[in-house]
């Protein structure tokens, strides 16, 4: 058996434990034994199909308490939900007494005794268990469930015991209360707390050989977090399977030691009293063994236990180490380690050594592209890595995942996302609209810090932890408390604190420009003039959304640009979801032909700077429409106007199809001024707003229950230009969604986020998407601002100027400049020149060109310059000058005295997996000093 020591528990860490415990700790053996029940009682995490149908009395009002509505109380009033909007209770009949009197010789709920002992009662002139005793007034059938569910007049079924019992076994009674003692039995030693889990668990045990999802399928209602469609899972969805079965093998890894001490004798008498085999401590241990660990192995590999990569790995690790005897530990380990196809019908392997190497990118990101999901994998495979820890039996090689270098990696993978200090950036399926979140776990990179010995990791914890250590949980490690905390606080003295500047993930395809300083951002956020500009070119699928090139901004405390975060829910049949969430339309991007991008992986970046006044990124991504496009290429630049603000110049390049379509939308509003823009509302005779984005007669789908590609049908209250449409503006006026700033939840702000447009457009459309209402505190409303060209073989290149200030704007004017060679101008796609001036009269000449090798001049009335490169910034001031190259020879009266470029060849580089690594190449540095290349970025071309 693996050897371990007890991990230090604070005093505080105890006293939450016992605190967890109290509700349960006067639960009877008799009530924990009955609380289980087994295989014919159905489990669905939502009443209805689709979810959005919502309560049967208030209808879909109910999602605005969450994904998971129901209010339930599994000890005082057990099979009963009520819905926490209209406050009705469901089932409306005594499905306690219906499921008693179908309970078998062994405990077990038979239907056929349930309906035989229903009709007995009705036989002897009683109503029976199958009438609706709550709501009488609405009819003796209404709302009543027999445990297979009610079915409305519509042919709507609602599985009222269905999802009771989901949640009774996923995050209710079952396994709050199993962990709750086992915890309390960690921080006490009292074996009264290990006797009430070993109740629960062996009677788990009892049930869990026969638990199957096959006859509770989704084509009849009972929604389980299965994935791909399936049916797959043993008491829920394979998926949350994985966590619910680690659940009681961690339980009987803390409960296994007391029992066979003999510690837990009155639990075992009981047990005896329930069955007559279980006769001693070690039957009862049998029984465990036999009944859930002996069950993972093969519902592994039959995928009923399959979740996210690192769940059912995590899950078999346990039961292996638990098992502890060969051959079968040794089988089980190698599987789970032994490359093979996965798919929904079995299992050929775990795939954790395959994994590891080939699905884990040089980020340390994995292949979810949400950064809470990608966070999972390090989380489970953690798990896997701590119970594999030190684990030994004879005739077995040790297994040590902290020895490799690519899980190493993925440590460092979540704290480069932060942004304006609160912000994890919001990639995918994650969290709310615009709400501030850590995706990078403290008490994750305390363990790293303490295994590695990397001190950014203590940094990270302790920026994480509002830059302090003060509060930090450093129960569960070996070493005790104050020691970890010195050698945290030793770091923050040596080596500084956590400092974020520019991040460039061009594995996970990330990348992020920081400028501005925190002030006392986690006290007073006001405090903050910090600005983050990101992007995100990397997978567009899984629980990625297609959001390619998609861009992100954060200032003054606030994310600017919010995306709407996480979908009502999580799969197919969330029309919402598919049509706008992760739809490419709803993202700070371009859509082409009306249509949602393709699947991607990553893109190419070609450009990346950060300098104290431009810091920039250029990155192509045309497999996102690789049917249509030639190029797909977003080309952006923060320049520093003062210490305090900044604006962004963003150039993107779009070239095929028809139609392109520039979407942008900031965060929630009370009010948005534009310029330039003549916009007539889409109303009826009366000025109310009709229709949607798709016109004014096609209507808003009520239950989110139609799929448009377009997205279209998903945009309301529509605004359009009248006529074709020249440079405009757009200032948003933001509101406090999230209360970040202490003015109240929605309150008005001084802040704001201005959009300048330049060029000639055949349409422009002011319109709200309303971001998932089941994620308590979402703004109701995201106003979007769709510009659009039209033409055969359409070119387009996308100029705006988006400014984030704080009370006035600093920019006074902003206009596009004509470019030309050889006396001729170009067009767009070729180069691109803004002239932006600001109000204390400085003037800002950007240009953006695609071929650097080319020399072209800029005309600005009278005065031209010269301009070669791929990207420049002349800024005049009254002061004198300040220049801006990048990849660039010349601009205006600055010539570059060193190379645009270096250029060269690889001969040499790292073939094994190490944590250090290198790539040895040839160049012809003309005079460049090696040294003077170091902190540059290195583009190789492969394949």
């Amino acid at each position: 058996m693996k050897r371990e020591n007890k991990p230090f528990l604070t005093p505080e860490k105890k006293e939450e434990y016992l605190r967890e415990a109290a509700p349960y700790a006067g639960l009877p053996f008799d009530f924990l034994w009955e609380c289980i029940p087994s295989q014919m009682i159905p489990r669905s995490y939502a009443v209805t199909k689709p979810q959005t149908t919502g309560c049967l009395v208030c209808g879909h009002k109910v999602m605005e308490h969450g994904n998971y509505p129901y209010q339930i109380d599994y000890i005082n009033r057990p099979w009963k939900i009520v819905c926490p909007s209209c406050g009705y209770t469901f089932p409306t009949n005594d499905f306690e007494a219906y499921y008693k009197g179908g309970l078998d010789a062994n405990g077990f709920f038979d239907p056929a005794l349930a309906k035989a002992h229903n009709d007995a009662l009705i036989a002897a002139g009683e109503k029976g268990n199958l009438v609706n005793v709550l709501y009488p007034e609405k009819g003796e059938t209404w709302g009543v469930d027999d445990s297979t569910g009610y079915i409305a007049e519509d042919g709507t079924k609602y599985a009222f015991v269905a999802y009771y019992s989901h949640f009774l076994w996923n995050t209710g009674l079952i396994p709050t209360a199993l962990t709750a003692f086992q915890n309390a039995y960690l921080a006490t030693n009292d074996p009264a707390y290990a006797e009430k889990g070993l109740i629960l668990l062996d009677r788990i045990a009892d049930v869990y050989p026969d638990m199957t999802l096959d006859i509770w399928t989704r084509a009849d209602g009972y929604l389980n977090s299965n994935g791909g469609g399936c049916d797959k899972g043993k008491i829920i969805g394979s998926i949350w399977e994985t966590g619910l079965a680690s659940r009681f093998l961690r339980a009987f890894w803390t409960f296994s030691k007391p029992l066979q001490n003999g510690e837990l004798s009155q639990a075992v008498a009981y047990l005896q009293s329930k069955d007559a085999k279980k006769n001693s401590s070690q039957a009862v241990y049998d029984n465990i063994m036999k009944g859930i660990v002996c069950q993972i192995y093969p519902a592994v590999k039959s995928a009923q236990i399959f979740g996210n990569s690192g769940m059912h790995q995590h899950t078999l690790a346990l039961a292996s180490v638990l098992w502890d005897r060969l051959p079968e530990t040794k089988e089980w380990l190698d599987f789970n380690f032994q490359t093979g196809i996965e798919t929904h019908e079995g299992l050929e392997g775990g795939n954790i050594s395959s994994v590891l190497v080939d699905r884990i990118d040089r980020d340390g990101h994995g292949q979810e592209a949400a950064p809470g999901y990608n966070s999972l994998w390090l989380s489970c495979y953690l798990n896997v890595a701590d119970v594999l820890d030190g684990y030994e039996l004879e005739g077995m090689e040790s297994r040590n995942l902290y020895n490799h270098v690519k899980f190493r990696k993925m440590f460092y993978a979540m704290y480069p996302l932060i942004l304006s200090d609160i912000y994890t950036a919001k990639i995918g399926d994650t969290a709310a609209c615009g709400d501030p979140v850590f995706i990078a776990n403290i008490h994750i990179l305390i363990k790293a810090f303490l295994k590695y010995g990397d001190y950014r990791f203590a940094q990270a914890a302790y920026f994480i932890n509002g830059r302090t250590t003060k509060g930090m949980d450093f129960s569960g490690f070996s070493e005790a408390p104050d020691v970890i905390e010195k050698k945290i606080q030793d770091v923050i003295w040596e080596k500084g604190e956590l400092q974020l500047k520019g991040t460039n993930l061009t594995g996970y395809g990330f990348v992020a420009l920081r400028d501005g300083t925190a002030g006392d951002m986690f006290t007073n956020p006001k405090t903050s003039n910090q600005r983050g500009l990101w992007m995100y070119h990397g997978r567009n699928t899984g629980h990625g959304h297609r959001d390619t090139l998609n861009l992100g901004l954060y200032a003054y405390g606030l994310d600017v640009l919010p995306d709407m975060g996480y979908p009502r829910y999580a799969d197919s049949m969330d029309m919402h979801r598919v049509s706008m969430v992760i739809n490419t339309i709803s993202h700070n991007t371009v859509i082409i032909d009306d249509k949602p991008q393709v699947p991607h992986l990553i893109g190419q970046p070609y450009h990346y700077d950060y300098s104290d006044l431009v810091k920039l990124f250029d990155v192509s991504a045309e497999t996102a429409y690789q049917d249509t496009a030639d190029l797909y290429r977003r080309s952006s630049a923060m320049i520093k106007i003062d210490d305090d603000s900044s604006y962004i110049v963003d150039f993107f390049r779009v070239s095929g199809g028809t139609k392109h379509c520039y979407s942008f939308h900031a965060a929630e509003q009370n009010g948005i001024a534009t310029s330039g823009l003549n916009l007539v509302k889409q109303a009826d005779a009366d000025g109310n707003y009709i229709g949607t984005y798709a016109g004014a007669d096609t209507a808003y789908p009520v239950n989110s229950d139609v799929k448009d590609e377009t997205g279209a049908r998903y945009l309301i209250h529509v605004e359009k230009q009248e006529g074709n449409a020249g440079d405009f503006s757009a200032d948003y006026s933001l509101l406090d969604t999230w209360n970040i700033l202490g003015n109240g939840v929605s309150a008005p702000t001084d802040i704001h986020v201005k959009l300048n447009m330049l060029g000639e457009f055949d349409e422009v459309v002011l319109a709200d998407a309303m971001p998932p209402e089941n994620k308590v505190g979402n703004p109701k409303f995201l106003r979007y601002v769709l510009v659009s060209r039209k033409g055969e073989n359409l070119k387009s290149c996308y100029t705006a100027v988006i400014e984030p200030y704080r009370g006035v704007s600093k920019i006074a004017s902003i206009e596009a400049l004509q470019v030309q060679k050889d006396g001729k101008p170009v067009c767009d796609m070729q180069a691109r020149a803004v002239k932006v001036v600001l109000e204390n009269g400085r003037i800002d000449y950007i240009v953006n060109a695609l071929d650097p090798s080319v020399c072209y001049t800029v005309t600005d009335g009278s005065m031209e310059f010269p301009f070669c490169g791929f990207f420049g910034v002349w800024s005049k001031t009254k002061n004198g000058n300040q220049y801006y190259l990048n990849d660039a020879a010349q601009i205006g009266d600055l010539v570059n005295p060193k190379l645009p470029a270096v250029t060269g060849n690889v001969c040499d580089f790292t073939k094994e997996l190490s944590i250090e690594n290198e790539i040895v190449v040839s160049a012809e540095l003309s005079g460049i000093s090696a040294s003077e290349l170091a902190g540059q970025y290195i583009y190789i071309e492969n394949d």
